[in-house]
């Protein structure tokens, strides 16, 4: 009977809010679980050559979310080995030339220790090493340690598997979150696909996407929502993830005109950077010339009230229409619109809105593409 309810469950798609995947947790919907190295030290038996760790008392518990050799430092050998399944992102070695004098410093100082201490010496006197497993959420909190017999990345490969592994079907995904690094992301051996609808990363767009295709359901595309901390560079607007995305938001200061004309997403969203007038003119002149499609949306930010005010002047003067103000507060959505016409069919509604934070306001100006 057991045996037939895993075989169920492998056989039915899993589905997942929020899941958030990094290489040293994982995330799914507000839990996070993790694995980590813990090692405590014994300061009066500890050598000083073990530069790497500050001693400070009589004995230190040091965490650590990659293994440890068998000196204390970090096994760099060990961290590189990829296993079938797991991925690395290699071109985001940004600090390659500190980790090599790391490597090499790491390396004197256990030449040194070699010189000047037995192996069992070490094991009986210097520290104490498990595995701790954290699972923690908004209402639980479970953390074990266990015996340290195998490598870190064994017990992240584990992790993995429990979570995502053996199944027959791909993993239903509403937002998927990649944080990525220049570490080997573990993942399990075997069929692992996502179906997502949101992908939210952090820089490299393209290339990102390029990296994960291996693992998203080729049916995610096109993604409802495309959310990128960094800027948009024109070889990401080529890529067919970028292109065919419903929504894609972004964050630039301000973005590259040619970056901008070049997008047709049905949303597009500017987070963050303080727009100017005349790039937002620029915009709007070219999605008239271009007779942009309905139902096209496009958000930028501006900081200032002063200059939501004199653009819509100025967009009174260019195009004789007029402004439909709100005067009952800044607090409600709309407080300038006005509908500036295409052709026979189309019309532009540019309106504004208030943004407020727990610190700061600053404010929106929306440009909406609608049937005359």
């Amino acid at each position: 009977m057991e045996a037939n309810l895993r075989t169920a469950e492998r056989a039915t798609p899993l589905r997942i809010s929020i899941l958030n995947l990094r290489s040293y947790n994982i995330v799914v919907d507000g839990i996070e679980y993790s694995v980590k190295v813990k090692r405590e030290y014994s300061s009066t038996k500890w050598p000083k050559q073990l530069s790497w760790h500050p001693v400070n008392s009589r004995s230190i518990r040091f965490e650590a979310n990659y293994d440890l050799n068998f000196y204390g430092g970090r096994d760099w050998i060990t961290e590189n080995v990829k296993t079938p399944g797991d991925m690395r992102m290699g071109w985001l070695e940004r600090d390659r030339n500190e980790k090599t004098r790391a490597k090499r410093e790491q390396q004197l100082a256990e030449e040194t220790l070699e010189k000047m201490t037995s192996p069992q010496e070490i094991l009986n006197n210097w520290y104490s090493t498990t595995i701790q497993f954290t699972m923690k959420g908004r209402n639980c909190y479970k953390t074990e340690l266990l015996t340290y017999d195998k490598k870190l990345i064994e017990a992240k490969k584990y992790l993995a598997t429990r979570l995502f592994g053996n199944r027959r079907h791909s993993i239903i995904v509403r937002h998927f979150y990649f944080y990525e690094n220049d570490e080997v992301v573990r993942l399990p051996s075997g069929f692992l696909q996502f179906k997502i609808q949101s992908l939210k990363i952090c820089d490299k767009p393209a290339a990102i996407l390029n990296f994960l295709k291996p693992i998203l359901d080729p049916d995610s595309f096109p993604l409802g929502k495309i959310s990128i901390n960094s800027d948009l560079e024109e070889k990401d607007v080529l890529h067919p993830g970028i292109q065919s995305a419903k929504q894609l938001i972004f964050r630039s200061d301000p973005p590259p005109m040619s970056v901008l004309k070049k997008l047709q997403n049905e949303f597009v969203a500017v987070e963050d950077g303080d727009f100017t007038i005349q790039n937002l003119m620029d915009l709007l002149n070219h999605w008239r010339a271009t007779k942009r499609k309905i139902g096209s949306i496009f958000r930028c930010s501006i900081e200032r009230k002063e200059e939501i005010t004199r653009l819509f002047n100025l967009l009174r003067d260019r195009f004789g229409v007029v402004i439909h103000i709100s005067e009952s507060s800044w607090d409600k959505f709309s407080t300038h619109n006005m509908w500036i016409p295409i052709n026979g069919t189309s019309q532009l509604r540019v309106f504004s809105g208030v943004r407020k934070t727990s610190d700061s306001q600053s404010w929106r100006v929306y440009m909406k593409v609608i049937h005359v």
